[in-house]
């Protein structure tokens, strides 16, 4: 792994049926947070790596934005060994971590397939939907929609201090998600109080000029 790790060309690598367990995840991670690096393809099927080995790889895909598809089936004979829920599910943390707006723009949109996970029977569906959502090409949409589905109330305080300066961004942000994300419940219902919240918080910028200018004239007569 060392040996091939400088090279920045190679788009498929198959190290199927080679014993790799926790030790060889760890090295692998190295390869996968390469920012250089241009591998789409990992197999590494039959080998014998369990939940600690699936934690490894899971983090070390948190910022790679070229690999696709990562095969980790295993066979009968290795049974003891493999993959449960637990270990899928740091996975899934990868393509579409929740826990803020900012994690979720900043997931991994560029995966699309684990190979055999996706037809299990016991492979929670949420992941099944996030890799289906990164087979996009408009990686930009993809994390849209990712945001939309997954929270529904979009707190924009953080950008009061802006002023109404980030509020065209804002709008254009939510035309480019009518535009990716038309099957979205809601949607206009979103857009409205990200408005409103700006509205609440700086009223006095919503007012007309005119109205504006009068109010503060009967405030400065009343501290006279």
């Amino acid at each position: 792994i060392d040996a091939i790790g400088g090279n920045h060309k190679l788009e498929m690598l198959d190290l199927s049926s080679n014993n790799i367990g926790s030790e060889g995840c760890r090295a692998l991670a190295r390869l996968l947070q390469d920012p250089d690096s241009s591998l789409r393809v990992l197999a590494l099927d039959r080998n014998v790596i369990d939940d600690t080995g699936s934690f490894v790889l899971a983090n070390a895909l948190r910022n790679n934005t070229t690999l696709e598809e990562l095969q980790l089936a295993k066979t009968e004979a290795l049974l003891v060994f493999g993959i449960t829920r637990v270990g899928l599910n740091e996975f899934y943390q990868v393509v579409c971590n929740t826990s803020s707006i900012l994690d979720t723009f900043l997931s991994n949109h560029t995966l699309e397939r684990l190979e055999e996970f996706e037809s299990e029977d016991w492979a929670p569906s949420n992941i099944r939907r996030e890799l289906d959502r990164n087979c996009s090409n408009d990686k930009h949409g993809v994390a849209i929609k990712k945001i939309l589905c997954h929270h529904q109330h979009l707190n924009v305080e953080s950008f009061f201090e802006w002023d109404l300066k980030v509020l065209p961004y804002a709008i254009e942000w939510f035309r480019r998600a009518r535009l990716c994300c038309e099957d979205i419940a809601n949607l206009d219902a979103k857009i409205l109080s990200s408005i409103y919240q700006f509205a609440l918080a700086m009223p006095m910028q919503f007012v007309p000029f005119a109205q504006r200018a009068q109010s503060k004239r009967k405030l400065q007569e009343a501290d006279k």
